[in-house]
């Protein structure tokens, strides 16, 4: 029952309240006569006397039904039947005229006339005809709404189905993805295809749970990609992952929340869905969505769609991270068995070098390294050998103080410039990190990784170097430490 009320109520919208009849006669006294009578029976009527004038206000499509003269100066009735049908194909045209003929209703109803009547007309049987044409339009007008409303349905189903099927997709590639940089790059392109976005990223939580740098994404720049890095609690992507709740933003240039935060060259002009990756209500990053594809926005059924599909990708994120901990974990172990058990040949610290530059190298993408031994009473670094495949041939020694080693910008940037300066070009410095060595005195070496590849390295990659450096100089001391004790308790025996 309220269903078919609302359509009603709909329906009544569409028709308004009170019809529009266009009348068209040059007899005056017979426009004042309709237009007095179809007044009173509640039609809102417009008369011309003059049929130019009446076609202007035809064109401009103001009317429900026309009821014109066949015969008149200028453009006759049959002349304003086609350009009412050119306005509205299902136009209403009611043709009068006092010298009928065959030919002329034939003419007139191949050209879409409603109905023809002879002169004098009875206002009984010409009000029978406009009744019952309004009722048609009216019943035209309904179909054409409940059409275009079951179209408009049956679109937004389809989608839905769309949407389902590509969550059913996206779930079976997350699931069947365990390699975790490919498997962001395959969660970009799936959300953006699902949302019909141009701009989508994930920015995953750093080691501290401090910043977020962008992972994958696609539609941004790589100097944008790289030079990424938000504080929590900063910008949309940082207040999201701050609260844990999910946010669609309609404009980002004029959200007085973010709008001094933002840049238009990374999200546009548009909206944009910022969605947390959580895994047990803990925060591992974000998913953005902006600049939606046919210049269109975003609104809340996207929001929740994201949301969706952001719960699924951020189980398989935390699985995919945690398998490629556990694999450069096992890698790391592996590196450090083969570097141990390297040990018992290594007589020379030339080939200790060797020993770790390719058990460093098996785990990230290193070209080269150099040793650097810090003799403290003299405050000098000394380069005392390296591996990889450049030639390294250097008497370096450089000057500095204990508190310029402590700093990691420093610390490179003057072994930097020291290698420059002293002709090294065959060493590939486009990537170059140091860590330091320290065993019970404290600072003992400082280890160089290069390579010819900008950005190469990451953080986690540092920590590796450090842990292999430092571990494989303890166990050689160690070694070294066991052999001269060994040695001199051989001498012994033999004195």
């Amino acid at each position: 029952m309220l269903k078919h009320l609302n359509l009603e109520k709909k329906i009544g919208q569409i028709n308004g309240i009170r019809e529009r009849v266009i009348v068209i006669d040059d007899e005056i006294r017979m426009c004042e006569s309709l237009t007095a009578l179809l007044t009173d029976s509640g039609y809102d009527v417009v008369a011309f006397g003059d049929s130019e004038q009446a076609a202007e206000e035809i064109k401009a499509g103001r009317f429900d039904i026309i009821i014109s003269d066949i015969k008149m100066p200028g453009m006759t009735g049959l002349d304003l039947l086609r350009i009412a049908r050119q306005v509205d194909p299902q136009a209403l045209v009611i043709l009068m005229t006092g010298y009928g003929s065959m030919e002329t209703a034939v003419e007139a109803i191949n050209d879409g006339a409603y109905d023809y009547l002879l002169k004098p007309v009875e206002f009984s049987q010409l009000e029978l005809v406009i009744k019952r044409g309004l009722e048609k339009r009216r019943l035209g007008r309904a179909k054409s709404f409940l059409l275009t409303e079951l179209q408009d349905k049956n679109q937004k189903l389809e989608d839905r189905v769309i949407e389902i099927n590509a969550l059913y997709e996206a779930g079976k590639k997350l699931g069947s993805t365990i390699e975790l940089k490919s498997l962001l790059e395959t969660i970009v392109r799936l959300a953006t295809t699902v949302l019909h976005a141009e701009i989508g990223s994930i920015m995953l939580l750093d080691d501290d749970h401090q910043f977020l740098t962008i992972a994958a994404a696609i539609g941004l720049s790589d100097e944008i990609i790289k030079m990424t890095r938000l504080p929590i609690g900063s910008s949309i992507s940082g207040h999201v992952a701050a609260t844990k709740e999910p946010l669609f933003v309609a404009d980002v240039n004029r959200d007085e929340r973010f709008k001094k935060e933002t840049r238009s060259e990374r999200y546009g002009k548009a909206s944009l869905l910022s969605v947390p990756l959580m895994v047990k209500n803990n925060v591992i990053g974000v998913i953005n969505m902006s600049k939606k594809a046919g210049g269109g926005d975003f609104g809340q059924h996207d929001l929740k769609l994201l949301t969706t599909f952001a719960t699924q990708a951020a189980v398989a994120i935390d699985n995919a991270a945690n398998f490629d901990k556990l694999k450069r974990r096992v890698a790391e172990l592996s590196a450090l068995h083969e570097i141990s058990d390297a040990m018992s040949r290594a007589g020379t610290m030339e080939l200790l070098y060797d020993i770790i530059f390719i058990g460093v190298r098996n785990l990230m993408p290193i070209e080269t390294s150099l040793w650097f031994r810090w003799y403290r009473k003299d405050s000098n670094l000394v380069f005392i050998g390296g591996a990889g495949n450049a030639k390294i041939d250097l008497e370096l020694t450089i000057e500095t103080d204990a508190e310029s080693l402590e700093d990691d910008d420093k610390r490179r940037d003057l072994i930097l410039e020291s290698l420059k300066q002293n002709g090294s070009a065959d060493i590939p410095v486009n990537s170059f990190e140091t860590v330091t060595i320290r065993n019970e005195a404290g600072l003992a070496y400082i280890f160089c990784l290069g390579s010819s590849v900008s950005d190469s390295f990451s953080r986690e990659d540092l920590k590796i170097a450090r842990l292999i450096a430092t571990q494989t100089a303890t166990m050689y001391e160690r070694e070294k430490g066991i052999l001269n004790a060994t040695r001199l308790l051989t001498m012994g025996n033999m004195i």
